[in-house]
């Protein structure tokens, strides 16, 4: 995990491009995935009401952070927008997500 957020970190500070960052940082994320790495388990414990979000890392200047986001079977979220880049790596079970168009 420390090599991820140091290689995060890196991208972050030396590219500007949003969709670059993105791409990237998704390879980073299924090499991290793909090495069979294990949160801590207070990290991965759902929540029988609502999705539970557990920060991980937050940068020290703000400008990017690094969360594990826990659902249990069925819970949902409202419709939103995180007006944001994003990268989803999926630790355990399945993720259905509906996208929408801006009108």
């Amino acid at each position: 995990m420390d090599t991820f957020i140091k290689d995060v970190a890196s991208l972050v500070g030396s590219i500007d491009d949003e969709y670059e960052i993105t791409e990237q940082v998704a390879v980073l994320m299924s090499g991290l995935l793909a090495a069979d790495y294990r949160l801590p388990p207070e990290f991965t414990r759902p929540s029988n009401t609502h999705h539970v979000t557990y920060p991980l890392y937050i940068a020290p200047d703000d400008s990017w952070s690094l969360a594990s986001v826990v659902w249990s079977p069925g819970q949902r979220t409202p419709v939103h927008g995180h007006e944001t880049w994003g990268v989803v790596g999926i630790y355990a079970g399945a993720e259905r997500e509906l996208r929408y168009v801006k009108p």
